[in-house]
């Protein structure tokens, strides 16, 4: 059985888009790229193959594999840092004090 690395490139970086937070990707990644992904299958599969075939199939994996994690960094970047925006606005305080007038002593009668 051989995956179609392309296809499986084109539905990984369209997974890895759709993330929108941080736990749903580290779910993804390991899906996507854990011991029972397709992405593995087709990496066991290499050992059937014969050395000229298994040189060639080899560098498409792990481009595919490479793309796949440059892909995955890079949304975790962007996650990261929007989960950084969102923290930072939401603990944001208002030091700004509205103070009367302020009144010092009293008024003499001379």
């Amino acid at each position: 059985m051989t995956v179609d690395l392309a296809a499986l490139l084109a539905n990984a970086e369209l997974r890895i888009a759709e993330a929108i937070d941080l736990d749903s990707l580290k779910d993804l990644e390991s899906e996507v790229t854990g011991k029972k992904s397709d992405l593995a299958s087709a990496q066991s599969a290499l050992g059937a193959l014969d050395p000229a075939a298994r040189r060639d199939r080899g560098k498409l994996v792990n481009e595919t594999r490479q793309a796949i994690e440059a892909a995955i960094a890079s949304r975790r970047e962007t996650l990261a840092v929007a989960h950084r925006t969102l923290l930072l606005e939401a603990d944001r305080l208002d030091l700004t004090e509205v103070v009367g007038a302020v009144h010092i002593g009293r008024s003499h009668v001379v």
